[in-house]
């Protein structure tokens, strides 16, 4: 992704590429999902969105329940006015954090980040409980990664001005 901040989004896709291969040849699941991911946010940047919808599906196949997929393939829909498809990657992002223990599982904190984005998207508030539920339980304990508990801090913020 530095290579995008610099202008090479060719330079960005490079080691993205070897990530994909390498998860293919390891057949993990996750990382083939992330390789998709990654490689969707780089065209998401670049304003390609029918490959970025290609590609989130694509990570989405390798692992259906995978929540940064998930949570970005929702915002990703609803952001472009396609609210049914949205509330479907929504849905699953919500069950896939109902079938997760409390705490500060990734999918409490990107189901709480999905929830704001997207109520700041439709003005539809009918899932700031959960969100807010999601990040509390997140931020309730000192094991959270950064990036999951960052995830529930921007959730938090923006509910804040809501």
């Amino acid at each position: 992704m530095a290579s995008l901040s610099v202008g090479d989004p060719d330079g960005a896709s490079s080691p993205v590429e070897s990530l994909r291969a390498l998860a293919e040849r390891l057949r993990d699941r996750f990382w083939m999902s992330m390789a998709q991911h990654i490689h969707g946010d780089i065209a998401q940047l670049l304003g390609d969105w029918s490959t970025v919808r290609a590609l989130f599906e694509l990570g989405l196949a390798a692992s259906p329940t995978e929540p940064t997929a998930l949570c970005s393939s929702a915002i990703v829909e609803y952001q472009s006015g396609d609210f049914a498809s949205g509330e479907v990657f929504l849905e699953r992002l919500a069950e896939a954090m109902r079938r997760t223990p409390r705490g500060p599982a990734m999918e409490n904190g990107l189901m709480s980040l999905s929830a704001t984005v997207i109520a700041d998207v439709t003005g539809n508030r009918g899932r700031l409980d959960v969100a807010k539920y999601a990040a509390q339980q997140v931020l309730s304990t000192s094991t959270a990664t950064p990036w999951v508990a960052g995830s529930a801090r921007i959730a938090l913020g923006l509910l804040s001005v809501d």
